[in-house]
């Protein structure tokens, strides 16, 4: 089995199938790719997508940051070097910046429509086809531990998903490894991430049994999923989150990526599935609410400098 394999979601295939190669890459590291998902989201709408956000970085900061992002459930323009996903190392702020679009009904500080045509509506319409389809992964991830296809149903009805849009380069005139980290290594916080990348690459995974850092190639017409801190707390880790980063792209070139990241419901209360607690093992972890687990870690990674200079 491949380090981070690609699994077809056509409808041709058996759902137990599916199911089947998902569970074994959950087990492993939390990584995989799929693709043939054009039912449920076409290749048109994902190089539209990362068309719009690359106009939206090419906009002057000063309209960028215009639309700053207040907080965490809001969406809005983060600036470059504002998050640092290794927080106790000072040297991990990533060479990227960011635009998050919040779910509905949460504000979003949306471009103008004469500044940006069109940027909304695809972004909407992108945030509603990715998060149907996180619903159809999660009714195969719930499969893959023996629980009914709706089980993970309430915590992704109304949830506090978002997209974020990213742009990595790196400083003018850097020199050898300066500006080298794009992401620092971490492990996501919620659920489910869909990844939306274009053809540069840069996604590293890190492999437990060789100690080495695993390269994920990009695949046009193909998505990256991984699963969370949240999905391995609920699975008592037998569903694996696990450390990946981001690389800079080489100087005088920008990468651009759109993961969705799925947080559940606000008031959703995660506590361990009792079908994952083996014999003679208790749960690792305490119920928590889905909104207090994610603002704490928003918390403990943005920078508060850059966030109130708004400068990159």
């Amino acid at each position: 089995m491949s380090f981070v394999p690609v699994i077809s979601l056509s409808p041709a295939r058996a759902s137990q199938e599916i199911s089947d190669e998902m569970r074994a890459a959950c087990l492993r590291n939390g990584f995989f790719q799929i693709t043939e998902f054009n039912h449920i989201l076409s290749s048109e709408l994902l190089s539209r997508t990362l068309s719009a956000s690359k106009a939206f970085f090419d906009l002057p900061l000063d309209v960028k940051s215009a639309l700053f992002k207040e907080n965490h459930i809001c969406g809005g323009y983060e600036p470059y070097k504002a998050m640092n996903l290794d927080p106790g190392d000072k040297s991990g702020y990533g060479h990227n910046e960011g635009y998050s679009v919040a779910s509905s009904g949460y504000p979003t500080a949306w471009p103008a429509e004469q500044i940006l045509p069109g940027f909304r509506a695809t972004m909407e319409e992108y945030f509603t086809a990715v998060n149907r389809l996180a619903g159809v992964v999660s009714g195969y991830l719930a499969l893959g531990l023996d629980l009914s296809p709706d089980f993970f149903g309430d915590f992704f009805h109304g949830q506090l998903a978002h997209i974020k849009l990213a742009h990595y380069y790196r400083p003018e005139h850097s020199q050898g490894d300066e500006g080298s980290v794009g992401v620092a290594p971490h492990t996501d916080w919620g659920a489910i991430t869909i990844l939306l990348q274009d053809s540069v690459g840069g996604l590293e995974v890190f492999d437990q049994d060789s100690l080495r850092w695993i390269k994920v190639s990009a695949r046009p017409n193909t998505l990256v999923v991984n699963l969370g801190d949240l999905l391995a707390r609920w699975t008592n880790d037998r569903y694996k989150s696990t450390r990946h980063r981001v690389t800079s792209p080489p100087q005088g070139i920008h990468r651009y990526s759109i993961p969705f990241f799925s947080q559940g419901h606000p008031d959703y209360v995660v506590q361990v599935i009792n079908s994952c607690i083996r014999p003679g093992e208790v749960a690792k972890y305490n119920p928590i609410r889905a909104e207090e687990y994610f603002k704490l870690k928003f918390e403990s990674t943005y920078s508060i400098p850059a966030l109130i200079a708004r400068d990159p």
